[in-house]
């Protein structure tokens, strides 16, 4: 059974400090209520906790930048004893059937529920698996970040750079509508920079081609990221991967380098085909992605796809052919980079 829930967030940003997310919604014409907040453990660490309809709880932990796993526990149950039926989105998603409201009932559970919770700063959402299947989402959009304090300088008035926080414990990121390097003049002197650059990663004594641009991600830390993407049913898509990598780096810059050699590294694993690509190769794409996704964080979007669109022309004139789903994917991930340095992907 597919179960469409769609929720309403109230996410008020108050700092660090833990404050419950009310979830308002409606299952199949029901009434659905629940929070989601973040919670400190006995050891100091903190989860976010999940509390859907009657009682439900889940717990999870981060995985990622702005990405969580929360798990509901199995109720308890010995063969086909009979027990309290639960009621709303919690008999819904364990498979039970009956009256809402009481009563008895003797179906069995059906397999692990589990959350993947996604905060990208301006909104949360979350899908809800029961045995690696998608059964149900939630959404929400994010209502406006306060002003950042302003103060008085000998220099005119400076806005605070002193980062927030939002309940989840995540840092806003401060958005910018554009960029200095995307100016028309800087734009095409940033492209030139970005393809000679590119060349000499490429092409400069004992390179290793494309795999420069992997920088100093190693394999094992492809591995440890495999092992994190595992818990999350697939296909995968790049932001998951980049979030991951994110979870992982210190920077947007590496968490991409990192991201690319998990794609180097890695194989036969979900992925989810890209937005306007027809292609079977479909781990191809995604290499083609963080590629451009690296060459334009670090210089700009424009001169990412030149990079691109010159070796899809070095690709025909070889024979091995020229690919416009080469170049979608390219333009994909050089939008996904600019996205990164505008500070609107959760770090």
């Amino acid at each position: 059974m597919r179960i469409q829930l769609i929720g309403c967030l109230a996410l008020l940003l108050a700092g660090i400090a833990a404050a419950d997310i009310q979830v308002n919604g409606s299952l199949d014409g029901e009434a659905l209520d629940g929070s989601v907040r973040r919670v400190q453990l006995a050891d100091g660490s903190y989860a976010i906790e999940a509390t859907l309809s009657n009682g439900m709880t889940g717990r999870g932990t981060k995985i990622g930048a702005g990405l969580y796993r929360i798990t509901f526990p199995a109720p308890q149950q010995t063969g086909q004893a009979t027990r309290p039926a639960t009621v709303g989105l919690s008999r819904a998603l364990l498979g039970e059937s009956g009256a809402a409201g009481g009563g008895e009932s003797t179906a069995p559970a059906e397999g692990q529920v589990s959350m993947l919770l996604t905060n990208t700063g301006r909104e949360l959402t979350a899908i809800v698996y029961r045995d690696g299947k998608p059964v149900g989402n939630v959404s929400a959009e994010r209502r406006e970040a306060p002003e950042r304090e302003r103060r008085q300088t000998r220099r005119g008035v400076r806005v605070s750079k002193a980062p927030q926080y939002d309940e989840l414990g995540e840092e806003i990121p401060v958005e910018r509508d554009s960029l200095l390097r995307e100016k028309p003049v800087l734009s095409q002197v940033v492209q030139v920079g970005s393809v000679g650059r590119a060349m000499w990663d490429f092409y400069k004594p004992g390179s290793r081609r494309l795999e420069e641009l992997r920088g100093y991600s190693t394999g094992d830390q492809t591995d440890a990221m495999r092992e994190v993407l595992d818990t999350i049913p697939g296909p995968w898509t790049p932001e998951q991967i980049y979030r991951v990598a994110r979870g992982m780096e210190s920077s947007d810059r590496t968490a991409l380098e990192l991201a690319f050699g998990f794609m180097v590294d890695q194989r036969n694993v979900p992925l989810k085909q890209l937005p306007g690509i027809d292609s079977d190769a479909v781990h191809d794409k995604y290499e083609h992605f963080f590629a451009s996704a690296i060459m334009a964080h670090r210089g700009n979007a424009q001169g990412s796809f030149t990079v691109g669109w010159m070796k899809e022309v070095v690709d025909e004139v070889s024979g091995t052919g020229y690919s416009e789903d080469d170049l979608i994917a390219d333009a994909l991930g050089a939008e996904f980079g600019q996205e990164l340095l505008k500070g609107r992907v959760t770090r």
